[in-house]
């Protein structure tokens, strides 16, 4: 009896160990499959990231406070804190001033579990006439052309503030929601806070 009982869990065994194997087998081919279009999804999230971010700072350059105190100054990094960010994913801007205008350099990164991280920056100039960038910027083109659409049920408030947790005397929010229409799958992009 002691036989076979040992002999049926060697057979079990056996058979664990070798459903194991195809099973990780199937999994990693399915990642090698997967990797291209999962690139190109991390890559899309970053720009849609940098480019609205970029948009919205220009609009929350608006407040008194936050142009004064980067005139006075001089070009300033605000972060979101990325365990807040929707996905984890890290996003910065550095506001630069220039005479009466403010150069805005946005940049986001995938976060630390990416298994292929990517990031994208984009720069904008906010002037007295509105926002002026690069216009052969597709995302930057999209984002704009969809600055209306967002999913309410998606959105969440985030506040820049200046990084490494140190005191910020203007901080300013905006609203992560998801946007269809700017890759396959709809992407987080920033908007100011209290529009859609």
């Amino acid at each position: 009896m002691k036989e076979k009982t040992s002999n049926l869990l060697q057979k079990i065994a056996k058979y664990l160990i070798f459903a194991g194997v195809i099973a990780s087998l199937f999994f990693i081919g399915w990642r090698i499959a997967t990797k291209g279009e999962y690139e190109r999804r991390e890559l899309a999230q970053c720009e849609a990231l940098a480019v609205s971010a970029a948009f919205a700072v220009c609009e929350a350059l608006d407040a008194p406070e936050l142009a004064a105190y980067v005139q006075a100054n001089g070009a300033t990094e605000f972060v979101i804190d990325h365990m807040k960010m929707p996905g984890h994913n890290v996003v910065s801007v550095t506001i630069t001033p220039e005479a009466e205008e403010f150069s805005v350099l946005a940049r986001a990164e995938t976060n630390w579990n990416s298994r292929s991280p990517q990031k994208a920056e984009f720069t904008a100039r906010k002037t007295g006439g509105g926002v002026e960038y690069q216009r052969e910027n597709e995302m930057a083109n999209a984002f704009l052309a969809l600055n209306g659409y967002g999913d309410p049920e998606t959105e969440k408030r985030l506040t820049f503030a200046f990084p490494h947790e140190l005191n910020c005397p203007v901080p300013f929010d905006v609203t992560a929601t998801k946007t269809p229409g700017l890759h396959k799958t709809p992407l987080t992009v920033l908007r100011p806070a209290g529009r859609r």
